[in-house]
């Protein structure tokens, strides 16, 4: 087994690439389970879809999934969103009239549970 190169840990660095550097110098290898999936022929991606929705029917969700992450990508399962929120007057009406509704029903289901 080959011994991995940890030339680029020093001691108080947490981080193992400087920026910039690329961990895989020579990329994805060219047949990559994704770029076959990609490039299959149309009988192929028939074939695929056909079994996908027949594990669907089975209820084998994650071979559905490696194969929509491979083929058309991961969908982000965190989204950051950055700047400073504008709340207008009217805005800050309409919250306020929607709160103003929600506190009458409150009241309107409190006095008929209590008669």
């Amino acid at each position: 087994m080959k011994q991995a190169n940890n030339s680029n840990l020093k001691a108080g660095e947490p981080h193992r690439w400087k920026p910039g550097e690329s961990g895989n110098p020579n990329g994805r290898p060219k047949n990559s389970v994704t770029a076959m999936l990609k490039n299959a022929s149309e009988e192929d991606r028939k074939a695929i879809a056909d079994k996908v929705i027949e594990l669907a029917k089975e209820g084998k969700i994650e071979a559905i999934r490696e194969y929509i992450d491979r083929t058309d990508g991961k969908v982000p399962s965190e989204l950051k969103v950055e700047g400073e929120i504008l709340i207008t007057p009217n805005m800050r009406a309409l919250a306020a009239k929607e709160m103003i509704e929600i506190k009458e029903e409150e009241t309107k289901l409190l006095v008929n549970t209590t008669e």
